[in-house]
């Protein structure tokens, strides 16, 4: 599989490397396609990285793309279905979850920052995350989660 690293400011390459395998209640998706945010080329120009996250990265959390696998149940996510991935996995226990602030979650990993984006070949997201987006252009698409995901936040 290949996929675009980030392995310190200024340093950018592909690389090929075995195909993510899903946990259980994760999918397995082919990218079909990324946009490359802001904050890609932040972190490859050299702006500080989060807490807990260090180099290389797979950027790229503005993605389209096919789920391939999924393992266990899907509720109803599909093999074959169009996705957009939530950019976020918020914990479900702290305040901000339980208040329904989801999108303030401390320590909610994210998408090509904390766990491998979508500039690769395919990623790995969790079923619960994933919104079907059947019928519509992926490269239109992959753009979307990000542009709410944003106003949503402020």
């Amino acid at each position: 599989m290949r996929r675009i690293t980030i392995n310190g400011p200024g340093s950018v390459r592909l690389d090929t490397t075995g195909p993510p395998s899903p946990r259980p209640g994760w999918a397995r998706i082919r990218v079909m396609a990324c946009g490359i945010c802001g904050t890609d080329a932040h972190y490859l120009r050299g702006m500080p990285l989060p807490p807990g996250v260090s180099y290389p990265l797979v950027p790229g959390h503005e993605v389209a793309g096919v789920v391939t696998e999924v393992d266990g149940p899907a509720g109803d996510i599909a093999v074959g279905d169009l996705v957009l991935p939530h950019l976020i996995i918020p914990c479900g226990a702290c305040e901000a979850c339980a208040s329904g602030r989801e999108q303030r979650c401390a320590t909610a990993p994210i998408l090509g920052i904390h766990e491998p984006g979508g500039l690769a070949d395919e990623l790995v997201w969790p079923v619960s995350r994933l919104v079907r987006a059947n019928g519509l252009d992926p490269v239109t698409a992959a753009a979307l989660p990000d542009a709410a995901a944003t106003a949503y936040h402020a």
